[in-house]
């Protein structure tokens, strides 16, 4: 096996595994018989100390625990030789996948034992440590310790700034493992107080000036203090380690801050992972009392969803309520009548202002099924219409939207075809989930099929073909068939499934043609107002395949 430098591979068995490729693994032949022992020739570029036997290295868990909470400290002790090569390390792996590279890894100091503290992962799930030996190019696994990692449910209120503050968190609704994170440049002291302090399980405070910064209300045990650390998620114009914010997503210039979503990843990455958290940020100071239940207003959806409900996310709020919600995933429906988002319950006087910067996006329409091979009466095509693509957003109160991302219906259903002994099925509309083709013949009974168009020649069809599936690229195409001269002219092409926000296209080659379904909505307000930051947003259909609105604003 020849490797190139920058490789690491493990020895598992007969076979060599990559453990963490910057490199590349080239094809495997012989060990050459003539390499240099280190003893011989020790100054030889390839020559490594050969590792010390397996059973002088050991891993054990503090406490032999076998689970931990996300976020949580792993403290893993190790002991091998006293000579053991300088090149160890202690590698984070999913046990799943242990042929992948390392989540995160440390290298084993010098001496014969210790201890290497390690922080859980923030996605639950099985993983494993490994102690990895062997300098040079070619390295041993020589012991490990799995363990698994859980989220419970898990409340995660926000609070970031620059100016610190002094200020106190009434803890005012009775919520399951309640976590607060706060960031700020300047001093910090924050008071807990409310009938449900004792609800708070975690209270991270990561400030330069976190020495001079105070959290009191709830026990020690319970707070963590830290200077600045590094950030998970990297983005232009911003600082590599968590420093303060300004209330901004997007930076166009570098003022000092990170962007809100790097501070909501550094969270996630201590407190775990959870679909939507609450977040109150700006550049001035926090002062008097913020009640958690109006913090927890301010939402924003950090993981991609299926089928988002705003008043659900937020507890079904029993009266009128002022919501902010940032978007900063895909949120998508499977299922055309369900749109991918709706502001849900709310009381009457509520408002909502959605800040996307992602994709909210429709389901696509499914393909109309192909006839029976007959044109039909005259009222009536022996083929059925493209059913209507699903809508991005349902609305039940006022809102004011900012859209940096994109908002698409779900394309229409293309129209099936039937005639002249031919019958096609309509292509399915683009989506989230792409619609289903169409069938290619009619899967009604004969006497349907003669009550709706008057014919059923199904006993003398020809050819039938039916529509292809859409997809969360594009439309899928309309049955084809009757290409008798194969010349690619077809005597009858069923509709194609429309794209984002447009509908589905009709058939070709028939008398009465159907009908492909209807390009699913945007925004659908059911009579509530829109409003950009600069204005009404008018009805209107915009559907002309791209751009951040697909698909008609519906009233």
């Amino acid at each position: 096996m020849q490797v190139l430098p920058t490789m690491t591979v493990v020895k598992r068995g007969c076979g060599w595994v990559a453990l963490a490729l910057s490199g590349l693994l080239m094809a495997c032949t012989p060990e050459p018989t003539e390499k240099p022992d280190c003893e011989t020739a020790p100054d030889s570029e390839e020559c490594s100390k050969p590792p010390p036997p397996d059973a002088k290295y050991k891993l054990s868990l503090d406490g032999e625990m076998a689970t931990y909470k996300a976020g949580g400290d792993i403290k893993v002790s190790w002991s091998a030789p006293e000579d053991h090569p300088e090149s160890d390390w202690v590698g984070l792996f999913p046990e799943d996948n242990l042929e992948s590279s390392h989540l995160t890894r440390q290298n084993v100091p010098a001496g014969s034992s210790g201890t290497l503290t390690f922080s859980a992962p923030s996605r639950s799930g099985k993983y494993a440590l490994r102690y990895i030996t062997g300098s040079g190019n070619v390295a041993k696994e020589v012991g490990s310790k799995s363990f698994s990692v859980e989220v419970p449910p898990t409340h995660i209120f926000l609070f970031s700034n620059d100016a610190g503050g002094d200020y106190t968190l009434v803890v005012d609704q009775d919520l399951p493992n309640i976590q607060i994170g706060i960031l700020s440049r300047r001093p910090t002291r924050v008071k807990l107080a409310g009938a449900y302090v004792g609800n708070v399980s975690a209270v991270r405070l990561v400030s330069e000036a976190f020495q001079e910064s105070t959290v009191e209300g709830v026990t020690a045990s319970r707070i963590q203090r830290v200077p600045s650390e590094s950030v998970t998620v990297t983005q232009p114009y911003t600082p590599p380690t968590l420093v303060c914010t300004t209330g901004d997503r997007v930076l166009l210039s570098r003022n000092g801050c990170n962007s809100t979503t790097q501070v909501e990843e550094y969270f996630l990455s201590k407190f775990g992972e959870v679909q939507v958290l609450s977040h109150v940020s700006k550049e001035s100071e926090f002062s008097g009392s913020i009640e958690l239940s109006k913090a927890r207003m301010n939402l924003v959806l950090v993981r991609d969803a299926e089928r988002f409900d705003v008043a659900a996310a937020l507890g079904s709020p029993a009266g009128a309520v002022d919501i902010v919600v940032d978007v900063n995933a895909t949120v998508g429906s499977s299922a055309p009548g369900i749109p991918a988002l709706t502001t849900g319950n709310l009381a009457e006087g509520s408002t909502v202002r959605i800040n996307n910067y992602a994709s909210i996006v429709g389901a696509g329409g499914a393909g109309g099924s192909g006839g029976n091979g007959a044109k039909g009466s005259y009222e009536h095509t022996c083929s059925r219409n493209g059913f209507p693509g699903g809508a991005a957003i349902h609305l039940t109160a006022p809102t004011t939207l900012d859209n940096k991302g994109n908002i698409w219906g779900g394309g229409g259903g293309g129209g099936g075809g039937s005639g002249e002994g031919f019958s096609v099925g309509g292509g399915g509309g683009a989506g989230f989930a792409g619609g289903a083709g169409g069938v290619k013949v009619s899967p009604l009974s004969e006497r349907e099929e003669i009550a709706y168009c008057g014919a059923d020649n199904r006993k003398l069809l020809r050819e039938s073909a039916p529509g292809g599936a859409g997809s969360n690229l594009a439309g899928g195409e309309g049955g084809k068939v009757g290409d008798l001269e194969k010349t690619d002219s077809f005597a009858l092409v069923a509709g194609n499934g429309g794209g984002y926000g447009q509908p589905g296209g009709s058939p070709k080659g028939q008398v009465i043609a159907s009908r492909g379904g209807a390009a699913g909505a945007a925004i659908k307000r059911n009579g509530h107002r829109v409003n950009l930051p600069d204005g009404p947003l008018p009805d209107a259909a915009y559907d002309i395949g791209f751009g951040p609105l697909r698909g008609p604003i519906e009233p």
